[in-house]
């Protein structure tokens, strides 16, 4: 096996950079991969990718975007979409409904959704993970707490898997980069998730010798980072993300902190006293839309009932306390009593 070609130290060191060191480095990881390879930046009209296309279109004006459709982005970042120059749209092969019906909810997360698909599928891979134990079969404190408070799912009654989001959005960039012969530059965190961080350790932010070579050049950057960035270039950003604003010292938006396909469970949990989550939003903004998915036979409502995530109460503008115990999880407001809260 190859070894890694950076550390944790080295993650550490990197995103300890000021932010003008990090666009320097990004501009030159840019430009490196577009002097091997023909590319297109991956594009959702969030502020991720919106960062990283305005630093690439420093390195190329005519680099072009390439945007999923999947039909269930938010309105406000098809917006962002519509309002970019040389975007090219591409569209899956199937709708969301069907990607449910074929993958399961992606619940709560995708790598916990991925142990729950294995340990269902009798793979040990997953049966350890959601047992707290390490490939050696002894407890390991970081699996313990990350997957262990999750295997109670084991017995929903629906199908659980991470794969929606490769049928969905991963597969129709695949096929649009072997039909033209590009590659993609990505706008993906190392932060985010350790699968990104364990890709940016083997791989760097240029991966030349990957099964499928892809640049993320923003890898070493935290969410500080972007923030910062789009508030000093005043990029244009989603409304569903509310305003960038500084609490404590840190930056941080008044709406929503991540996007998604607006039916996907994952970040339901994502809320605090001061924040709504997404589907609490959802039932704020578009109170139409938000009743239709509830009511909906693909049955997310029942899935975020078992991942106890607050559904969000059209009644009271988004969010609520339902039940006589103020101290309940925010259900969704179908009950005798709702208690509001001002936001």
């Amino acid at each position: 096996m190859a070894e890694n070609v950076h550390t944790l130290d080295d993650l550490r060191m990197m995103q300890a950079y000021p932010l003008d060191i990090k666009v320097g480095l990004t501009f030159n990881r840019i430009r490196g991969w577009l002097q091997q390879h023909d590319a297109f930046v991956s594009f959702s009209g969030g502020m991720d990718s919106n960062t990283l296309l305005h630093i690439a279109r420093k390195v190329d004006p005519h680099i072009p975007a390439v945007f999923v459709n999947t039909r269930t982005e938010h309105r406000t970042l098809r917006a962002v979409v519509k309002a970019t120059d040389n975007v090219i749209t591409i569209t899956p092969d199937i709708n969301f409904a069907e990607a449910v019906e074929q993958c399961g909810w992606c619940i709560p997360y995708k790598e916990v959704a991925g142990r729950i698909y294995e340990a269902r599928e009798g793979q040990l891979s997953g049966i350890q993970a959601l047992a707290g134990l390490d490939k050696n079969n002894l407890p390991n404190e970081y699996r313990t707490k990350k997957y262990v408070p999750y295997a109670y799912l084991l017995n929903a009654p629906f199908m659980i898997s991470s794969l929606c989001c490769d049928r969905l959005k991963k597969d129709p960039i695949i096929a649009f980069e072997r039909e033209n012969y590009m590659t993609s530059i990505v706008g993906t965190l190392a932060a985010d998730s350790p699968n990104r961080k364990t890709a940016w350790f083997k791989n760097g932010c240029n991966a030349w010798n990957a099964k499928r070579p892809k640049s993320q050049p923003l890898s070493f950057w935290t969410r500080q980072d972007i923030l910062q960035y789009v508030r000093q270039n005043d990029l244009p950003i989603a409304s569903v993300y509310g305003a960038i604003v500084e609490r404590d010292g840190k930056l941080q938006t008044t709406g929503v902190d991540h996007t998604g396909c607006v039916c996907c469970p994952v970040g339901a949990k994502r809320f605090s006293k001061t924040q709504l989550s997404k589907f609490e939003l959802l039932a704020r903004d578009e109170p139409r839309y938000h009743a239709g998915l509830m009511k909906s036979p693909m049955g997310l409502r029942e899935a975020l009932l078992w991942i106890n995530a607050p559904l969000g109460c059209t009644a009271c503008g988004g969010r609520c306390y339902c039940g006589a115990d103020p101290n309940a999880p925010r259900f969704s407001g179908e009950c005798e009593q709702q208690i509001a809260l001002p936001l």
